[in-house]
């Protein structure tokens, strides 16, 4: 067995076996978005090296949709999952600096692909107040090659 497809196929394994983050009996957060939750069926095949830092639950394949700035600058994208809808998330990677620097995602990236990894982070509104403290936010994207 080559060594890809093996990493490959124990990565596939650790992902299917992931348990839930709320314990049995608890209800999750009500305060927390189904955004970072609908990304827990996303595929994750073709993983760039971020993959290596550590936990892949968090990290998405999704295709962009779009890059607006008001209060705060978001990242419109759908996750490539079966029923999958547009979704928001903070942006604070170096290519999300670039296009807030444009105002816009540009038009050759609309329908790309890319490969992100996901947290939460505070979302303030214009006056500085947290409006939540845990709004999902994207903090690596690496565009995917195309397949």
């Amino acid at each position: 067995m080559k060594a890809p497809h093996f990493l490959f196929v124990v990565l596939s394994l650790l992902l299917t076996s992931c348990a839930p983050d709320t314990p049995p009996g608890e209800e999750p957060e009500q305060n927390r978005t189904e955004q970072v939750d609908t990304l827990a069926a996303a595929p994750t095949s073709g993983l760039p090296p971020m993959a290596e830092k550590g936990d892949t639950s968090k990290i998405r394949r999704i295709v962009l949709n779009g890059y607006t700035c008001g209060d705060n600058c978001y990242l419109q994208y759908t996750p490539l999952v079966n029923g999958g809808h547009n979704q928001d998330a903070l942006c604070s990677t170096p290519l999300c600096a670039e296009w807030e620097a444009l105002g816009e995602l540009p038009d050759e990236l609309l329908g790309q692909e890319a490969i992100a990894r996901f947290s939460v982070a505070p979302q303030y509104d214009g006056a500085g107040e947290v409006m939540q403290e845990d709004f999902p936010s994207i903090v690596e994207l690496q565009l995917a090659e195309p397949q």
